[in-house]
């Protein structure tokens, strides 16, 4: 198993957690924290003409951390932002 697929595996239960917490709001948040974070990462590889490393989990565990470190009140379009400069910075 890849690091960050065990860091994905390792980071399940607070993930769980949280969405039993705060429901669909929480549910949101890390949705929108991962897909951001995949997507950028995959828009800029394109765009600087690199090979795709989408798979290898980073930028979901960069966009899942980010998703469980904010409050519950960051807006969607906040987590979008900050998950996509945290993968290009």
């Amino acid at each position: 198993m890849k690091m960050m697929h065990a860091m994905l595996l390792a980071l399940l239960p607070a993930t769980l957690h949280a969405i039993y917490a705060y429901r669909q709001r929480a549910l949101l948040m890390v949705v929108t924290g991962v897909l951001s974070a995949m997507a950028a990462e995959a828009l800029f590889q394109k765009l600087a003409g690199r090979k795709p490393t989408v798979t290898d989990g980073s930028a979901a565990v960069t966009g899942l951390l980010l998703a469980l470190a904010v409050s519950v009140s960051t807006p969607l379009h906040a987590i979008a932002v900050s998950a996509a400069f945290g993968i290009v910075a």
